[in-house]
């Protein structure tokens, strides 16, 4: 039981890192926390791919997606979202 606590509180800990890297624009980290995320969380995926697309860095938003698409629970959505992307079309909001 605890091993299960120390993992849900590492991907809490990588899902907040990813939030301060993204607001600070500390760009030189995506990928490597994509890479770190993988697909168990869509959330943290999209908030650094949105980032990047909001600064106009769409290299860095494929990147993203790129390096994060590894077996997970969310592989299919994160699959869907970053093939949409490729197409020219980038809607962080899944509900629309």
């Amino acid at each position: 039981m605890q091993a299960d606590d120390l993992d849900y509180r590492g991907e809490e800990a990588l899902t907040l890192l990813g939030q301060v890297v993204a607001e600070q624009g500390r760009y030189e980290y995506f990928s490597d926390l994509a890479s770190e995320m993988g697909t168990r969380g869509w959330r943290r995926i999209i908030r650094l791919a949105d980032r990047a697309m909001k600064r106009r860095k769409r290299n860095l938003a494929m990147e993203v997606f790129e390096v994060a698409l590894t077996p997970g629970r969310h592989l299919d959505f994160v699959t869907k979202e970053y093939e949409q992307l490729k197409r020219g079309k980038w809607n962080p909001d899944p509900r629309k």
